[in-house]
């Protein structure tokens, strides 16, 4: 009887999706101080899901100069490379070192690409991808 229920455990469990996720860094500008340099800025992104179903994402970006008018866009791509969805965020009118967004939006996507974008007045500044693939 326990081997039986042991097998059923394990059938079940075997079912379940499982959870994925993948977090990235991307650099920008850079720097030079005494002979050495640093990253302007860096934009870290990460996804939670399974599949391609993106149960939440988020991404923050630190700067070493302000980020001002800033806004933080999620979007999405097809194994084409073309752009099908964009997820715009709002547009915080202050000027800060960092930013960041949560999207709790349980989502099916194409397989292709999901990004993270920073904008600050209007201008891309990074971009960061992770690939979502059989």
């Amino acid at each position: 009887m326990v081997a039986v229920a042991a097998t059923v455990a394990l059938l079940v469990a075997a079912q379940q999706p499982a959870i994925a996720g993948a977090r990235g860094i991307q650099t920008w500008g850079a720097f030079c101080v005494g002979g050495k340099c640093f990253p302007s800025g860096i934009l870290e992104h990460e996804i939670i899901g399974n599949d391609n179903n993106i149960q939440r994402q988020w991404a923050d970006a630190s700067s070493a100069a302000n980020l001002c008018n800033w806004r933080m866009d999620f979007v999405y791509y097809d194994t084409n490379n073309t752009l099908y969805y964009r997820n715009q965020g709002a547009t915080n009118y202050t000027c800060t070192r960092s930013a960041g967004r949560i999207d709790y939006t349980n989502r099916i996507v194409r397989y292709g690409k999901s990004c993270a974008e920073i904008y600050s007045n209007s201008t891309l500044i990074a971009r960061q991808c992770h690939y979502i693939t059989k």
